[in-house]
Order: C-alpha cells, then sequence, then structure tokens
C-alpha cells in the first residue's frame, strides 16, 4: 500500500495522466492546431516536432537501456514499457517547458512570464514524482527522463531559433532585393 490517505492514490494517478500519450499527444494537437489557425504554422509544425522527437528519443534510449521496472512495491498503475529513462518526465518536461516557453513570449509582464514557466515546472515535477509514488519508476529513471527531456528541449529551441533567424534573414533580403 502506497504511504498516505487514499485520495492521494487517486490524485496521483490523475497527475501521470498528465504524462500520458493520450494526453500530451491531445495537447500538442489542439496547441498546434491553434497556432496554425492563428498563422503561426511554424510555431505549430515547431511544437509537433519537438514532441513528436521527444517520443523518439525516449523510445530509443528505453530500447539502449533496457531496464527492467522496479519490482519492490506493486505498480499500482499498469505498464507496458521498459523503465529507463521515464516517458512520461521525459516527454512531458519537452512538452510542457515548451509551452511554456511559448507562452513566455507572449506574455508581456514579468510576473505572467514567470508564472509560464513555474506552472509548466511544477507539471513537469508533479508527474515525475507520481511515477515514482506509483511504483512504476526508480527515483533515478525519473530524473534522467527530465534531465533528457530539459536538455532535447532547449536543442529543440535552439534549432528552431537558428532557423528562425535564417528565415527573417532571408525574408528582410529579399524584401529589399524587391524595394530596389
Amino acid at each position: 500500500m502506497p504511504l498516505g490517505p487514499r485520495w492521494l492514490t487517486s490524485a496521483a494517478l490523475d497527475i501521470t495522466a498528465l504524462g500520458s500519450a493520450t494526453v500530451l499527444g491531445l495537447t500538442v494537437a489542439v496547441v498546434a492546431g491553434f497556432l496554425i489557425l492563428q498563422g503561426m504554422w511554424r510555431t505549430g509544425l515547431f511544437v509537433m516536432a519537438a514532441s513528436g522527437s521527444a517520443l523518439v528519443v525516449n523510445a530509443v534510449l528505453k530500447e539502449l537501456f533496457q531496464r527492467t521496472r522496479p519490482d519492490v512495491v506493486p505498480h499500482l498503475r499498469e505498464v507496458m514499457t521498459m523503465s529507463f529513462p521515464s516517458g512520461h518526465a521525459l516527454v512531458s518536461a519537452v512538452v510542457y517547458l515548451t509551452l511554456g516557453a511559448l507562452s513566455m513570449g507572449i506574455a508581456e509582464r514579468r510576473l505572467t512570464k514567470f508564472y509560464c514557466m513555474a506552472v509548466a515546472m511544477l507539471v513537469t515535477g508533479l508527474v515525475g514524482a507520481s511515477r515514482v509514488y506509483l511504483g512504476v519508476h526508480y527515483p533515478t529513471d525519473v530524473l534522467a527522463g527530465w534531465l533528457i527531456g530539459l536538455s532535447w528541449a532547449l536543442v529543440c529551441w535552439m534549432v528552431e531559433r537558428t532557423l528562425g533567424r535564417g528565415a527573417a534573414w532571408k525574408r528582410e533580403r529579399s524584401e529589399a532585393e524587391d524595394a530596389a
């Protein structure tokens, strides 16, 4: 039996769902669709690419390490993949931190920017902690998932910024040639 009152187990199951492929996939699809409909197709594609590539990174690492799930306590959630790294921690870090950073870019006030990233970090942290609480991951699986997810999100952001600068430079050059 897990420590704490019954409601804590129920809450942990709800929180862990925030890192599931279904919830993350729906979130990414809804946000990307919104961005594309707003005419921000490049940003929408970036959200989909960053999130989709995180799934690939996670699958490759799980196949590479082949670490079995902990068997110290009974799992409170059915699991079908290997343990290392935590896919919930890794992919939720990429998705929520990417969306938090995008929200920061939209927000105008410093406090709002802080709020956007704090919420993204809190949700990411809670998802990972729920995986350990439910007995389906070792703490090191979750820590690795968070660190790899953060690193992957940063790599995606660096690539997006580099490509964005290049596209902006080409657009400026084309406009300058048209004006001449």
